[in-house]
């Protein structure tokens, strides 16, 4: 399902990073050594140069084959499995999941950014070996939290977005150098925050950007009307298709949506989210790949 589902969507390339990037050694068989321990000795391949010698002891008259005298093993007839180690190199990752849990993301805006989350993981795990997952919630401060807390913990008081930013560049600085692990980071909420806020969380996520593979911004607004399925665009009122969901803005909302259009690029891309129908478009919108129209 995995495979059917994330195909055709893309990961921006990844770095080979220095520490993290090689993985165990493994051993593997590649071929046969005429020295080498007992425990590593293959019976079939010695018994095969036996039966081959002794053969030819009977083409050249040099053993009699009714003779009852026994015909033991030589030295020259033993061969030993070669071992070779194996570097197996795997790409690792840290991904860090941000979550507005404040008072005014109500149980659906909750149940789309959960739902977006979910998508989210198992596309990652589905395309690297080897997956650490930070989970961070914030409402005017910002928590490292446990898997289960964070997609099952209720919301409360009110919203600053910096704080989780600033808690995940800590993490990032003590523990993920982005010398050694590919970095992603996907916020979702409802785009409310404190006006005074968002020119510090402008800074905060061109820092993120500057250190990640892909950052990605998640708005939930269920009065986002954008495609209604893979074949059909809504009509705007005056006729006009809506438009993508990269580009669309909603004057209504909170200033941050907009705010982050200078630094929106290949690394940094925004997706909107109005009900369960957008999810797939905006995981799409994210990942890009030859479906994603």
């Amino acid at each position: 399902m995995a495979e059917y589902l994330f195909g055709d969507l893309e990961l921006p390339d990844l770095e080979k990073k220095q520490f993290r990037f090689i993985s165990q050694e493994s051993i593997k068989r590649k071929g046969y050594r005429f020295k080498g321990i007992r425990p590593r000795l293959s019976k079939k391949e010695t018994l095969k140069r036996r039966i081959r010698r002794r053969k030819m002891a009977e083409k050249i008259g040099s053993h009699d084959p009714a003779d009852n005298e026994r015909f033991p093993f030589h030295q020259n007839d033993l061969k030993y499995h070669h071992l070779k180690p194996k570097i197996k190199e795997n790409s690792s990752a840290v991904i860090f999941f941000l979550m507005d849990v404040s008072g005014s993301m109500s149980q659906e805006r909750k149940y789309l950014a959960r739902s977006f989350f979910f998508l989210l993981y198992q596309f990652l795990n589905h395309k690297y070996d080897k997956v650490e997952v930070v989970f961070i919630s914030h409402s005017t401060d910002a928590e490292r939290v446990t898997e289960d807390d964070f997609f099952k913990v209720g919301t409360h008081g009110g919203t600053i977005i910096s704080s989780c930013l600033d808690l995940e560049l800590n993490i990032i600085e003590k523990e993920f150098h982005p010398n050694s692990w590919n970095i992603y980071t996907f916020y979702c909420g409802d785009g409310e925050n404190w006006t005074s806020d968002n020119e510090m969380c402008i800074e905060l996520f061109k820092k993120i950007k500057k250190v990640n593979q892909l950052t990605g911004y998640c708005e939930i607004n269920e009065h986002y009307s954008g495609m209604v399925d893979d074949t059909t665009e809504a009509i705007a009122p005056d006729g006009s298709p809506w438009p993508s969901f990269s580009a669309w803005k909603n004057e209504e909302m909170d200033n941050l949506w907009s705010k982050l259009d200078p630094i929106c690029d290949n690394k940094f891309k925004k997706a909107m989210v109005g009900d369960t129908n957008h999810i797939w478009k905006a995981f799409k919108s994210l990942f890009g790949g030859k479906n994603n129209e």
